[in-house]
C-alpha cells in the first residue's frame, strides 16, 4: 500500500489527478493547496502541546485564561497547533 502511493504521488504508476480518491485506500488526495489533514493554521493543538505550554505559562505566571484571551480562543483547548507552537518556541527561548 505504501509504496503504491509512493508510486502515485512520483507519477511512476497511474497518477491520480488532484482531488480525486484514491480507489486503493479510500483516501482524498487533496487539490492544489488543500490538505485532507488541514493545515497548522486550522489544525488544533494537541493535548500534550497543550500541557506543555500550560507547563512553561505556569513558570511564568500567565493563566490558562491569559493565554486563551491573548489568542482570541474562549480557552485553551481552542488553541491551534501553530498557535501552541509559536508560544511554546517563544517561552523556551526566555
Amino acid at each position: 500500500m505504501v509504496r503504491n502511493s509512493v508510486e502515485t504521488e512520483l507519477g511512476e504508476k497511474n497518477p491520480l489527478k488532484h482531488g480525486d480518491l484514491n480507489a486503493q485506500n479510500g483516501v482524498k488526495t487533496g487539490g492544489q493547496g488543500s490538505s485532507t489533514r488541514g493545515t497548522s493554521e486550522s489544525v488544533p493543538a494537541s493535548q500534550k502541546q497543550i500541557n506543555y505550554l500550560l507547563s512553561l505559562a505556569s513558570r511564568r505566571g500567565i493563566t490558562p485564561q491569559q493565554i486563551a484571551a491573548q489568542n482570541n480562543v474562549a480557552n485553551v483547548d481552542q488553541l491551534t497547533k501553530r498557535q501552541c507552537s509559536t508560544l511554546i518556541e517563544q517561552w523556551k527561548v526566555a
